[in-house]
C-alpha cells in the first residue's frame, strides 16, 4: 500500500479566541470573543462554535465573525465558583477546522 500524505494548514491562518472577564463574579457575563487570521488579517464572514459545559449539560453557541470578531455571550449562573470553566471555540473555514481554547473562573 501506498501512504496517503497528510494535507497541511494554509499557511498564514490562524484562529485566535478570549475570554472576557476572566474571572466573572456569578450573575454576570463572560464575553468570548474569537477570528480567525489570514497573515494577522482578520477574516469577515466565517461561522464559529463555542462549547462549554453548564449545569451538567454542554452548551453550544454559534455566531458568525463580523466586524473582524464574533462573540458569545456566556451567562455565569449554575456554575461553581473557584472552578475554572473550559471554553472551545472552532471555526470552519474552507474545509478546514481551526479550534481555540480559552475559559474562564466563576467568583
Amino acid at each position: 500500500t501506498t501512504p496517503v500524505p497528510t494535507p497541511t494548514q494554509p499557511p498564514g491562518l490562524a484562529g485566535d479566541c478570549w475570554g472576557d472577564p476572566p474571572e466573572p463574579a456569578l450573575g454576570t457575563s463572560v464575553t468570548v470573543n474569537m477570528n480567525l487570521l489570514n497573515h494577522g488579517t482578520p477574516i469577515n464572514g466565517v461561522l464559529t462554535t463555542t462549547r462549554w459545559e453548564q449545569g451538567g449539560a454542554m452548551q453550544t453557541c454559534i455566531t458568525q465573525v463580523q466586524y473582524d470578531v464574533g462573540s458569545c455571550l456566556i451567562d455565569v449562573a449554575d456554575m461553581t465558583p473557584g472552578v475554572y470553566v473550559p471554553v472551545t471555540v472552532s471555526i470552519e473555514y474552507i474545509g478546514w477546522t481551526f479550534l481555540g481554547y480559552t475559559g474562564f473562573t466563576p467568583q
